[in-house]
C-alpha cells in the first residue's frame, strides 16, 4: 500500500514474516508462495535502489499474489520503522440494578427498558444518531433481578434481529439468547448482570470498511416511592 503526499511516498506493509518470495536468478515466483503477509527485500548491485516483494491476499479473484514495489532510491529514504501490531478491544458495558433502590430488587409494575444510541452507523459523522430500544419488560410480583436481566437480553436479541446485521451482542453472565435461543423456558434465572458487547462489522474489499460501532446505553427512568429514578 502506498500513501502519497507532496513530494513524498510512504510505503506501508502489514507483515507476518520475512521470507524469500522471488527467485531473481530464474526470474520466476517461488512455488508455492509463502504465507500471506510475507515480505522480502532486494538491494540492487550498486546499492542505489531497493524493492520489496510482498504476498498479498487481495490478488485477482481473491487469491494470494506476489506483488513488487517500485524502485526505492536508498539515499532518499528518510527513516524505516517496524512497529508491532496494535489491537482495539471491542467496547463492552455491564448493566446491574442499583442496590440503593428497593435493595436491588426490581420494582413491581415498572417498565424496565434499555435504550441504545448508536453514532455514525452507515452515515457521515458522529452527530448522526440511531436510537433503538432493546425491549421493554414490566415487572410482576415475584420477579427477581435475574428474571429482568434475562428478559431484557432475550428481547434485545429479538429486536436486533430486525437489523441487517447486529451492532451489539446482549447477554447475561449465565444466559446467552444468541446461543440457546429466545424461548423463555431456556432462561436459567441465575443471572447477576447484563453484558453488552460491540460486534465486529462486515468488511468487503474495496467497498466497506469494518468500522467501529460507537454506542451508549441508557436505562429509562422508573417510578419508586413517588420519584422517577434513572
Amino acid at each position: 500500500m502506498a500513501q502519497f503526499s507532496n513530494a513524498q511516498v510512504r510505503q506501508l506493509y502489514v507483515v507476518n514474516a520475512y521470507d524469500q518470495i522471488v527467485d531473481r536468478d530464474a526470474g520466476e515466483l517461488i512455488d508455492p508462495l509463502p504465507a500471506d503477509g510475507s515480505v522480502s527485500g532486494t538491494l540492487s548491485a550498486d546499492h542505489e535502489n531497493l524493492w520489496f516483494d510482498y504476498v498479498t491476499p487481495n490478488g485477482d479473484n481473491g487469491n494470494s499474489t506476489a506483488v513488487r514495489s517500485d524502485l526505492i532510491t536508498v539515499p532518499n529514504i528518510e527513516y524505516v520503522r517496524i512497529a508491532p501490531p496494535r489491537t482495539r478491544p471491542l467496547q463492552r458495558k455491564e448493566v446491574v440494578l442499583d442496590t440503593s433502590i428497593n435493595t436491588g430488587l426490581p420494582v413491581v409494575g415498572q417498565e424496565y427498558i434499555l435504550r441504545f444510541t448508536f453514532y455514525n452507523i452507515g452515515m457521515g459523522g458522529p452527530e448522526n444518531q440511531y436510537i433503538k430500544e432493546g425491549g421493554s419488560y414490566r415487572v410482576f410480583p415475584g420477579d427477581t433481578a435475574a428474571k429482568v436481566y434475562e428478559e431484557l437480553a432475550r428481547l434485545a436479541k429479538i429486536n436486533f434481529s430486525r437489523e441487517p446485521y447486529p451492532y451489539v451482542h446482549v447477554y447475561t453472565d449465565t444466559y446467552d439468547p444468541w446461543v440457546v435461543g429466545t424461548d423463555p423456558s431456556l432462561m436459567p434465572g441465575t443471572s447477576t448482570k447484563i453484558i453488552i458487547e460491540e460486534v465486529l462489522q462486515p468488511w468487503v474489499l474495496g467497498k466497506r470498511q469494518a468500522a467501529q460501532v460507537f454506542f451508549n446505553v441508557n436505562a429509562v427512568p422508573i417510578a419508586y416511592i413517588g420519584t422517577y429514578i434513572p
